[in-house]
């Protein structure tokens, strides 16, 4: 048997062995890598605000909703594709689910190419309008001008993270993000303090972990342990995949350009009502967020194979179960996150700076912006599902309501009632409001498909239907 074969046999479990145990291998190395990636984050923020300042901590700050717009363009392809690509490998639709792959590879290359041109030519005035002073400007720069080089890296290597996800390979993704961590960790402290290089080191540090990320990706998919084929005559763009990729994938990029323009919108607030030290503060917050939610993100990586593959196979009690065990499960996780940063927020920033006047005014931001974070683990599993069964619209509805629709506004009104409190005041309300939004939409779904279970399971021509009309 060759190894493709032998892929394909093994992704067959998804719509076989209990959900479960399918959830809690597909979620744990999710989990596990992005646990790893979000530590070499805090770390990388650690040794900058030790080692290179508080005002390089504002500079990253300013840079980080920058990067985000290229590898959000590039991520955004991943999971539109491997939603599609999983409910093809379910149906057992190869030969599609390889030109799926094709399209994903050359609309991500398309997608981070061009932005980052621009970046460069326009890098002074961009880094302006995201909110860099004077003073914050020269540590900025320095940063974006290295770092910024990394982001098509990066968005490629997401890219193709998803996707070997959305097979059922979950270490494997979870070995990529690995090595792209600890490579940083191991880099981070010799580039920022044995060479002095400060700010700048820490963008080294994290553009070659990304460049050896993304070498792994590729060694797997030419090592023929991939169910998919990555060949020549698939890497052509065909108008009807592509569409369909982009449009899934719409929330997603939803989600992370939402962020962009939100740091937008919060920078400048930020700088109004709360002075440079106050984007430093925001810049940690960023950071204990990313902690705090990784494992809601996880768990909805879990579920998008095991859903998108169900769903392909007309299986539609295990997609049932499946979005039923994740909301049960991101719910409890949710809600130690909310105990423990609101227990003791000072003790948590600690751990990133000794600045009396960065912690003061952090931990009261802390424990605001936590405030409503027990209840936004069912609104990231359902905007994730409603990707899963090819709803663009309702996930994209979702996605951007939390920051773009709800946040950025209440930040630019509340900031002008309240100050520097009415910012951190805006965020649990904006959670909130996402929250029953998203419950608007998924209890509909959720009723309808329970009811859709209790009919006769369906053939292999209605599944063949199913597959082509989502």
């Amino acid at each position: 048997m060759s190894k493709q074969r032998e892929a394909i046999e093994k992704s067959k479990r998804l719509g076989e062995e209990k959900i479960s145990k399918l959830l809690i291998q597909l979620s744990v190395p999710s989990i596990i890598g992005m646990l790893v990636m979000v530590l070499y984050n805090v770390v990388d923020t650690i040794f900058v605000s030790r080692f290179a300042g508080t005002m390089a901590m504002g500079g990253m700050a300013i840079v980080l909703p920058i990067t985000m717009i290229v590898t959000t363009l590039g991520a955004s392809i991943g999971p539109g594709g491997g939603s599609l690509l999983a409910r093809f490998l379910g149906a057992e639709k190869y030969d599609q689910a390889n030109k799926v792959l094709g399209n994903m590879i050359v609309l991500t290359a398309i997608f981070v190419i061009i932005p980052t041109i621009f970046g460069y030519l326009f890098a002074t005035p961009l880094l302006k309008f995201f909110g860099a002073s004077e003073a914050l400007m020269p540590y900025a720069y320095d940063y974006f001008i290295v770092v910024f080089a990394g982001a098509p890296i990066f968005g490629m290597a997401i890219m193709l993270n998803n996707s070997v996800r959305s097979e059922g390979k979950a270490k494997t993704a979870m070995v990529t993000m690995l090595i792209s961590a600890l490579v940083n960790l191991i880099l981070d402290p010799i580039f920022i303090i044995n060479f002095n290089m400060g700010i700048k080191g820490a963008a080294w540090a994290t553009v070659i972990s990304q460049i050896l990320a993304l070498g792994y990706m590729v060694g797997f998919y030419f090592s023929g342990k991939s169910t998919v084929s990555v060949k020549p005559k698939y890497l052509r763009i065909n108008i009807k995949t592509s569409k369909e990729i982009i449009s899934l994938g719409a929330a997603t990029f939803a989600r992370q350009g939402s962020t962009s323009a939100l740091y937008l919108v919060v920078n400048h607030a930020l700088l109004q009502y709360g002075g440079e030290i106050s984007l430093a503060v925001f810049g940690i917050l960023g950071r204990i967020l990313m902690i705090a939610t990784f494992p809601l993100f996880g768990l909805a990586q879990g579920l998008m194979p095991v859903a998108g593959y169900n769903l392909g196979a007309g299986k539609l009690n295990r997609v049932e179960e499946s979005l039923r065990l994740t909301t049960i499960a991101a719910t409890i996780f949710s809600t130690l996150i909310f105990l423990i940063l609101c227990f003791d927020p000072k003790m948590v920033l600690k751990l990133f700076s000794t600045d009396p006047q960065l912690l003061d005014m952090g931990a009261s931001g802390l424990r605001m912006v936590a405030l409503a974070l027990s209840l936004i683990g069912i609104q990231i599993i359902g905007s994730v599902f409603f990707q899963v069964i090819g709803k663009a619209g309702p996930a994209l509805i979702m996605t951007l309501s939390r920051q773009l629709l709800f946040l950025a506004p209440l930040v630019w009104i509340m900031s002008r009632i309240n100050g520097l409190d009415g910012i951190w005041e805006a965020f649990p309300i904006s959670d909130l409001l996402s929250v029953l939004l998203t419950l608007i939409f998924l209890i509909p779904e959720w009723k309808k498909l329970r009811a859709k279970n209790k009919n006769a399971s369906m053939d292999t021509v209605s599944k063949d239907k199913l597959v082509a009309s989502i």
